[in-house]
C-alpha cells in the first residue's frame, strides 16, 4: 500500500474523500447513485489518492469527462440480488452453448464472467473518455483489458445516464465493448424496462463518418403497477458474435422477461425489510422534510459553497444517523 500523500488537496478531491471517509464510519450519505462535480484537471489527483488509500479497487464509480461528473455508486442488497442473478443466467446460458459442443462451444468455452472492475477507455482516447465501473461484465479468451459486453441495472434517478454510459463503453472503448445493454428497475420496483445499445456509424456534414453509440432496442416488460408487461415466454437476446467477435455461429444468449420481473419482485421485498429496519428519516440538526442530500443538478454556484460548510459542520457531529432518501429523479423521454 502506497503511504498517503500529506499535500493538500483541492475542495472538489477532498470533498470525495471525505465522503468515501464518512462510508466507513457508517456516517456516509445512503444514496445508491451519488455524483460530486470534478474538473477535469483535478480527475488524476483523485485517481492517485484513491490509490494511496488502497481504495482504487475496493469502490464502485464513474467519471464523465464529458460532464466532468464523479460518481460514487452505494450497493444495495435488493439491486445486488438482480445483479447476481442476471450475470448468473446470462452465463448459464453461455454455459449451455458448452456443453452441446461443436465449434462454437470452443468459442463459448473463452468466455469469462466479470463483475464491477473498472474498465477505463481513456487509455485508448486520451482524456475525452472517463473510467466506470460495470454491474456486470463479460470477456474474452485473454482480452482482460477491456470486456465485450456490460451490463448496467439502474435506478430511475440515473437512468438518465444510460446513454452517457454507452456512448463512452462502446465509442470510448474503440468498438472493444461490442454491447451495452441497461435494465432500469425502478425506484419503487414497479415499472422495468430493458434496452440494448451498439456501435455505430453516422455520416457528419462534412462526409466523413463518426462513431455514435444507438439504441437497438427497448422493451418496457414491467407496467406501473409491477405486473410483467410481455408474453410468458418473451426473452431477451444477445448474440454469441457479442461476446466473441464476429462468427458464422449466430447463436443467442438469451434472458428470460418473466424471471427478470421475478428477480426485481425478490429485490422489492428485500427494500421493504430493509425499509422497516432503518432508523427515524430525521436527520440530526435537520427537519424531517428536508433531504439529507441535495443532487448535484440543483445547486446553483452560490449555494455551492454554503453546501460544503454544511457539510463540514455535519461531519463534527459524533454518531449521526443518515435517513434513507431517494432522489425520485424524471425518467428521460424515450428515443426511437
Amino acid at each position: 500500500m502506497i503511504a498517503p500523500s500529506h499535500c493538500p488537496f483541492p475542495d472538489q478531491v477532498s470533498h470525495i474523500l471525505n465522503e468515501l471517509e464518512n462510508r466507513k464510519q457508517g456516517r456516509g450519505l445512503p444514496d445508491v447513485w451519488l455524483e460530486f462535480a470534478l474538473d477535469r484537471q483535478h480527475c488524476p489527483e483523485l485517481m492517485q489518492a484513491l490509490e494511496e488509500r488502497d481504495l482504487i479497487h475496493k469502490i464502485r464509480y464513474d467519471y464523465f469527462f464529458s460532464t466532468q461528473t464523479f460518481v460514487l455508486r452505494m450497493a444495495s442488497r435488493p439491486h445486488e440480488h438482480v445483479v447476481e442473478e442476471v450475470r448468473e443466467d446470462w452465463f448459464t446460458e453461455v454455459k449451455g452453448v458448452v456443453r452441446k459442443g461443436g465449434p462454437a462451444a470452443d468459442l463459448a468455452a473463452k468466455i469469462m464472467k466479470g463483475g464491477s472492475t473498472s474498465t477505463s477507455c481513456n487509455e485508448l482516447k486520451g482524456m475525452e473518455y472517463g473510467r466506470h465501473s460495470p454491474d456486470i461484465s463479460f470477456y474474452y479468451d485473454k482480452e482482460v483489458e477491456s470486456p465485450r459486453v456490460v451490463v448496467e441495472i439502474s435506478y430511475t434517478q440515473n437512468k438518465k445516464e444510460l446513454k452517457n454510459l454507452a456512448h463512452e463503453y462502446l465509442v470510448g472503448s474503440d468498438g472493444k465493448v461490442t454491447a451495452m445493454v441497461g435494465i432500469d428497475i425502478g425506484n419503487t420496483y414497479h415499472e422495468a424496462s430493458f434496452e440494448i445499445w451498439r456501435a455505430d456509424l453516422t455520416m457528419q456534414t462534412n462526409g466523413k463518418p463518426k462513431q455514435i453509440a444507438r439504441r437497438t432496442f427497448y422493451n418496457q416488460f414491467r407496467d406501473e403497477h409491477g405486473l410483467h408487461a410481455n408474453n410468458p415466454d418473451t426473452h431477451f437476446q444477445l448474440e454469441l458474435s457479442d461476446f466473441v467477435g464476429p462468427t458464422e455461429y449466430n447463436i443467442p444468449i438469451r434472458l428470460s422477461s418473466a424471471a427478470l420481473c421475478a428477480y426485481i419482485d425478490t429485490a422489492k421485498s428485500l427494500a421493504e425489510v430493509i425499509a422497516n429496519l432503518q432508523p427515524s428519516p430525521v436527520r440530526s440538526g435537520l427537519d424531517a422534510g428536508t433531504p439529507p442530500h441535495t443532487p448535484l443538478e440543483q445547486l446553483s454556484p452560490g449555494r455551492e459553497g454554503q453546501f460544503q460548510a454544511d457539510e463540514d459542520e455535519d461531519e463534527k457531529r459524533e454518531e449521526m444517523e443518515d435517513g434513507w432518501y431517494e432522489d425520485e429523479g424524471e425518467d428521460e423521454d424515450d428515443e426511437g
